[in-house]
């Protein structure tokens, strides 16, 4: 039997912005790493803030420029890098959230090295055994955008501290002639299924 959400009596909520934040920033700094030194040559560290969007509506606004979508609970941005490459992670307006939608878009002449490490990334945050607890894995056919598309889904918890939270993620990658797409949903908490099929039907590319 799973836990009661401590979440659900949280006053002030915005406690899971963590988790969408955290991943966010992980597989950012890893493109960073990876091969967008170079691009970060060009502008200079300083510059990089100016690159970085944490207002929610700017943040929405360029998530909503990659893929639409209809976030269980309303969209509230959450933040977004553009700078060489894209990233935005959208959340619900409902606290604690039902879900979490992430979304990076990198040109096509990165793939490979950049690809290879920002898989590495996100596979290293999710088997961080002290944050997440993985029940169960598998990969589905899917189709996203008229396209199919392989699509890996986890099972599992999620902690911060004494909070403990289950959640479901379905992850894919997306290529067009130009760029590489990759795309996180998350469903958390007791109808976490729900919430994530929810979103993911939802999907619908700007291309």
């Amino acid at each position: 039997m799973e836990p009661t959400d401590p979440l659900l009596q949280e006053k002030k909520g915005g406690a899971w912005r963590w988790f969408a934040i955290g991943c966010g920033a992980i597989v950012a700094v890893g493109l960073l790493i990876g091969g967008g030194l170079v691009f970060l040559g060009y502008v200079g560290v300083k510059e990089i803030g100016k690159h970085v969007a944490t207002n929610p509506a700017q943040a929405e606004t360029l998530a909503r420029e990659m893929m639409e979508f209809e976030m269980p609970g309303g969209a509230k941005g959450v933040m977004a890098i553009d700078m060489g490459f894209r990233m935005a992670v959208v959340g619900s307006r409902e606290e604690p959230s039902p879900a979490t939608l992430l979304l990076f878009e990198f040109p096509l002449s990165w793939v490979g090295d950049i690809e290879e490490t920002v898989d590495q990334q996100i596979g290293e945050a999710m088997s961080d055994g002290k944050q997440y607890e993985i029940q169960a894995e598998r990969t589905e056919d899917r189709v996203l955008c008229g396209r199919p598309v392989k699509v890996a889904i986890r099972e599992g918890w999620m902690s911060k501290g004494n909070v403990r939270r289950p959640f479901t993620a379905l992850q894919t990658k997306l290529a067009t002639k130009d760029e590489i797409r990759l795309v996180i949903v998350i469903g958390q908490g007791d109808h976490r299924q729900e919430h994530a099929e929810s979103l993911w039907k939802s999907l619908d590319c700007n291309f």
